[in-house]
């Protein structure tokens, strides 16, 4: 980013949002390598603005200001507007659960689930908002579309350093390789589940649908394969037709 000041500042912005409990400025100038007084500066703007807030002795946390920002993009931006209808009606039709991400500074952002809780935690309005990155077949449709391998790699122990170290980068590599070549990822494992995934583009963007189930021993994979890629193809229209009204 040319501006690096607006640069850190989002980057404050997005670690105070990220954290569970209301962060020191210690903690935060450590974490991020921004000087005291830099920090103290930006966080007078935020608060002022009212988009955080201070919360005891030198700690702050999100503010009403945030939050609204949140809402008004949820309410006005197309995709969760033309997204959920379209992949709840698709999944109902063919008896399976859907759901919709994008990945944004290495973290997968759900934009609808239908099931309640996807990875370890659900979020507003019942839509999931964390699932580790590399465990997500969402997520590899994504990147595994966005870059080649040879990129993708270094990015990953990059990113990712202790997942790396525990082996969870070989998964998601895996399945990298599957959307780069088959254009899909699919799975069936007897007592996990099935998935299919595949990459959506919209306006130079790539985010990725999928169905998924329980029922692995009953689950016909090659028409879930058929009918993830008519959904596929259905989003990519709709949001196509939306921007270039």
């Amino acid at each position: 980013m040319k501006n690096k000041l607006i640069g850190k500042t989002l980057e404050v912005l997005e670690t105070i949002a990220a954290s569970a409990e209301p962060r020191s400025l210690k903690s935060i100038s450590a974490e991020l390598n921004i000087a005291a007084g830099t920090l103290s500066r930006i966080v007078a703007d935020l608060c002022e603005y009212g988009l955080i807030e201070k919360f005891g002795y030198h700690k702050v946390r999100p503010s009403l200001g945030m939050i609204r920002l949140g809402q008004d993009a949820v309410t006005n931006f197309s995709l969760p507007r033309i997204v959920p209808p379209l992949i709840r009606s698709h999944a109902e039709s063919v008896e399976s659960q859907g759901a919709f991400a994008g990945v944004h500074h290495w973290k997968l952002v759900y934009l609808y689930s239908s099931a309640a809780h996807v990875g370890n935690a659900g979020g507003p309005l019942g839509l999931p908002y964390w699932e580790p990155l590399l465990r997500s077949r969402l997520a590899a449709a994504v990147l595994g579309t966005q870059y080649a391998e040879n990129e993708l790699e270094p990015l990953i122990r990059e990113h990712f350093a202790d997942e790396t170290s525990r082996g969870q980068d070989a998964f998601f590599l895996e399945n990298c390789r599957a959307v780069r070549k088959n254009g899909y990822i699919a799975y069936r494992e007897l007592g996990r589940g099935w998935s299919v995934n595949f990459p959506v583009r919209c306006n130079a963007n790539v985010y990725a649908v999928a169905l998924f189930g329980q029922d692995a021993e009953h689950c016909n994979l090659e028409r879930m394969i058929f009918e993830t890629s008519l959904l596929a193809s259905r989003l990519t229209s709709a949001l196509d037709e939306r921007i270039n009204r």
